[in-house]
């Protein structure tokens, strides 16, 4: 088992949604990585020996969500704009479905964790495509923010040629800053 200290304040984008550190909670999460292993008889007994694939692969990130906006941001295929403006706001109201009979289908996004402060991808922990599960851990309690506890399924990148979960670099041909607009990695003399 491996352990990757998470130090100072994160930032999480899924998809093109980026999460600032007081959407994060001090719980962040956790990525699940378990080797399947071949049992071989030898001559000195049965060994497991590790055979390429993963028995399980799987994350779980917290974030917390002070509004119901927050939460379709989370959960987008779930949400539903209204067609009006509460009076005294800009943005309209809307609502996040969970457990309706439609069939959805849920599309493949990149989800990174990245240092709030850092100016580069050094420390970036980063699901290539991960589909983010439309299901929840809500935990409730009173005078505190809704914290939900998301189950994420990482995958490699379609061409193979990316990993399900990847640490540090984004880029190793020049140091690179994920960008959440456009969803891909620019090096540091790009970035805007």
């Amino acid at each position: 088992m491996a352990t990757y200290d998470l130090v100072g304040k994160k930032e999480v984008i899924i998809g093109n949604e980026l999460f600032t550190p007081e959407l994060v909670s001090d719980d962040l999460g956790s990525i699940t990585m378990t080797a399947a292993t071949t049992e071989i008889s030898s001559q000195q007994g049965t060994v497991n020996l590790p055979n390429g694939s993963f028995e399980e692969m799987s994350a779980t990130i917290t974030l917390i969500v002070p509004d119901v906006a927050t939460l379709a941001r989370i959960f987008p295929g779930n949400a539903q704009i209204a067609k009006f403006t509460h009076p005294g706001k800009t943005d309209p109201g809307v609502k996040v479905s969970f457990g309706s009979n439609e069939c959805k289908s849920i599309e493949p996004v990149p989800i990174i964790i990245r240092n709030a402060c850092d100016t580069n991808s050094a420390q970036d922990i980063r699901m290539p495509r991960a589909i983010v599960a439309n299901s929840a851990a809500f935990e409730f309690s009173i005078g505190d923010p809704i914290t939900v506890e998301l189950q994420i399924a990482p995958l490699p990148s379609e061409d193979g040629t990316v990993g399900a979960v990847e640490f540090g670099e984004g880029d190793l041909a020049a140091p690179s800053y994920f960008d959440v607009t456009t969803g891909v990695y620019k090096t540091i003399t790009e970035q805007s």
